[in-house]
């Protein structure tokens, strides 16, 4: 059965908009241009979703140089197909395919920063200084413990407050000290009142980047 990969790279955002999804166009744009990176994972014959058609001398090309033949569609095959999205969310789902497909509710459990911050204290990992945050006016004290773990001075520590769904530097804020400016404010109090929780982390010095991936069974290949 040949498999349809759908680039839906902006499917975190999908997730958070609980009460209804208005993407920006610079969203719907860098998921569209992505699109095509999905020959890096197919095979001979498969399909690859984009928004707007590609001609198929585009992935002629490719082939030419080594890589496999495959055919773009902008709308589902109406015969059988395999459906790899991204990421499971409502609108992807409209896509059908014959594929055993994840509940909602463990799409994202699985893919909130809630999850992997109580992971993170399990295991033990967690950086120095990172805290659950449900209330705007918890950030001073939140700053001051984590400077403190670095021996920094409170004006000068720097952070990140991450929401809870996003990725690739996305859905994030950066700064220094307790005094929140105004856009900083205003975005905290859109998050909380969407998603009730934001993540708040000491922000370091890059020494090096690593990227983890989780595969779970379906549910008859045990737990």
């Amino acid at each position: 059965m040949r498999r349809l990969f759908l680039g839906n790279f902006h499917f975190e955002s999908e997730l958070a908009a609980a009460r209804g999804w208005n993407p920006a166009t610079s969203l719907l744009r860098m998921s569209a241009e992505r699109a095509p990176s999905w020959i890096a994972l197919a095979e001979e014959g498969d399909l690859i979703w984009t928004p707007e058609p590609i001609a198929d001398s585009f992935w002629e090309s490719l082939a030419t140089q080594g890589l496999p033949r495959v055919r773009s569609l902008s709308e589902p095959p109406e015969d059988e197909f395999e459906l790899v999205p991204w990421g499971w969310s409502p609108r992807t789902r409209m896509f059908g395919g014959r594929t055993a497909q994840p509940s909602d509710e463990a799409v994202r459990l699985g893919n909130s920063r809630e999850w992997s911050f109580e992971l993170e204290q399990q295991l033990g990992v967690a950086l120095p200084g990172v805290a659950r945050i449900e209330r705007i006016e918890e950030i001073a004290d939140v700053v001051r413990r984590s400077a403190s773990q670095f021996g920094e001075s409170e004006s000068e520590h720097a952070w990140v407050i991450k929401a809870n769904f996003g990725m690739a530097a996305r859905e994030r804020i950066l700064s220094r000290g307790s005094t929140l400016t105004t856009a900083n404010e205003r975005w905290l109090q859109r998050r909380l009142q969407s998603d009730g929780v934001v993540f708040f982390e000491p922000w370091l010095r890059r020494r090096a980047e690593v990227g983890i991936q989780w595969t779970l069974p379906k549910s008859d290949h045990g737990q």
